[in-house]
């Protein structure tokens, strides 16, 4: 029988981190939440972070305020997109960061391999998964998983 770290690993995440988590989510103008939320697997080039500190930008309030021209799909949507944490679970091919690294969000730097990127200087994320928008879910949670282009090494 496998024992809850093995558990953890074959679904991508660290053995301290649970298999759920509470986290705010916005379900329509006004109307922020706190629900359980499986924790994200990190995928290809992703670090899954466990979230120290987390504020809300400007557009986090349009967002949450319905006053947001591209507002995410509610219920779905983690607002939180200024934070900082410690990586928790190196995706596949990410040699850039480890286990234990601090890390916080360049929230604007684009993926660098969409054909915006070497173009024009993108300079916002490419689709979320799924390809819903550019909003991917923030760090109202404890954890989450993020592209390493849009990381910075903190001290």
């Amino acid at each position: 029988m496998a024992n809850e770290a093995d558990v953890a690993a074959a679904a991508g995440r660290g053995p301290d981190l649970p298999g759920t988590m509470r986290a705010a989510v916005l379900f329509g103008p006004g109307d922020l939440r706190v629900v359980d939320r499986d924790v994200p697997a990190p995928g290809p080039d992703e670090v899954l972070v466990r979230v120290a500190m987390c504020g809300a930008c400007g557009t986090d309030l349009k967002i949450y305020d319905g006053h947001f021209p591209h507002t995410p799909p509610f219920g779905e949507y983690t607002p939180g997109h200024e934070w900082t944490g410690t990586v928790a679970v190196p995706g596949a091919g990410v040699d850039e960061f480890a286990v234990g690294d601090r890390v916080c969000i360049e929230a604007h730097r684009g993926c660098g391999r969409c054909d915006n990127c070497p173009r024009t200087g993108c300079s916002s994320p490419p689709p979320a998964p799924g390809g819903k928008d550019w909003t991917w879910p923030g760090a109202t949670s404890p954890g989450l998983t993020s592209r390493c282009s849009g990381l910075v090494r903190s001290a």
